[in-house]
């Protein structure tokens, strides 16, 4: 079926499209309304005035990208059940392409984002030096970079590509001998082993802060808690989409764990940084623009020996804080 739909269509089958029509649309736009909430309070919140915040802008970024892979290709061509538009024309296959292009991208963002967590909470002093304000630029370029050389080889159109299947509701890969190497190593090993090292980072930085660290520093205390759910739920959606998605058969299942799973990833990590950084009072600040602005490595909070810094509004002359800026 092309466009829309024609010939024989069962009432169960339309109503089976119609409900995951229904659910990626639900998703993604929730999804997106909380990532683009997450760009606001990274703009405007001073929590961010640092090289986290840097980093988690690119990620957010990415976020709304790969969102917006399913928003606006895989939520309608399920719809019209546009088969052979989506998985036979080069369009298809460049969205494809796309699609793990984000995917690979977050992969090395959520790995930049641990091991800043990592400096900062564990080596304060080196943190500014590291993680500079071109380093954190170069970094973020870094991410597009490495996410574009692991799509490279589906570059060949006919031999390899991953497309989406609206019949199936799942992302699939063509079967040739290139793709199933790259299957195996790169959207598997690779992408399971470096998500691993990036939870793990964060499991280590956990593990070793010390609670004064924690009492002092609570702000950066919750950075890093954030980003401590954000790697452990990419690691989940990966083994689910990577390991599990080879043991399920149904087509529910596999719409489950190949395409439910990355949204819901998408939603739960804006979530995550929503509920520890975001006040309403925030959509009417002005964004922080200055990336010179400079105040010491760590947050504070109730230490008025500390420089005074820009706060919200809602929070102004109850507290200062100190921020690892560049």
């Amino acid at each position: 079926m092309s466009g829309s739909y024609s010939g024989y269509v069962s009432t169960e089958q339309y109503a089976e499209t119609l409900l995951v029509t229904m659910l990626n649309f639900f998703i993604c736009f929730f999804a997106l309304f909380m990532n683009t909430l997450v760009i606001i309070t990274i703009q405007k919140s001073p929590h961010f005035v640092n090289s986290y915040g840097t980093l988690s802008l690119n990620h957010s970024v990415l976020n709304m990208l790969s969102l917006l892979v399913y928003f606006l290709w895989v939520t309608p061509t399920t719809y019209t059940q546009s088969v052979s538009t989506s998985t036979t024309t080069v369009l298809g296959k460049i969205i494809g392409q796309l699609h793990l292009l984000f995917l690979f991208s977050m992969i090395y963002s959520h790995l930049s984002l641990s091991l800043n967590r990592f400096a900062s909470l564990l080596h304060p002093t080196r943190t500014r030096s590291i993680f500079s304000h071109h380093m954190c630029i170069f970094l973020n370029i870094s991410t597009w970079i490495l996410g574009f050389l692991h799509v490279i080889p589906l570059f060949w159109y006919q031999d390899c590509h991953i497309t989406y299947d609206p019949a199936t509701w799942q992302w699939v890969i063509s079967t040739s001998k290139l793709c199933a190497t790259y299957k195996l190593l790169v959207l598997q090993y690779l992408s399971v082993i470096v998500s691993t090292i990036s939870f793990l980072v964060n499991l280590f930085t956990w593990a070793k802060v010390s609670a004064e660290t924690i009492r002092k520093h609570p702000v950066e205390t919750k950075l890093l808690k954030g980003e401590f759910w954000r790697s452990f739920g990419f690691l989940i959606a990966v083994l689910t989409s990577g390991v599990l998605s080879g043991w399920v058969e149904e087509r529910w299942q596999k719409y489950v764990v190949l395409c439910v799973i990355w949204q819901v990833y998408h939603l739960v990590d804006g979530l995550v940084i929503l509920l520890l950084h975001f006040h309403r009072k925030l959509l009417a600040e002005r964004p922080i623009l200055d990336p010179n602005h400079h105040t010491p490595s760590f947050i504070h909070v109730e230490h008025l020996h500390s420089l005074p810094h820009r706060s919200p509004d809602f929070n102004r002359n109850h507290y200062v804080s100190k921020v690892d800026t560049y």
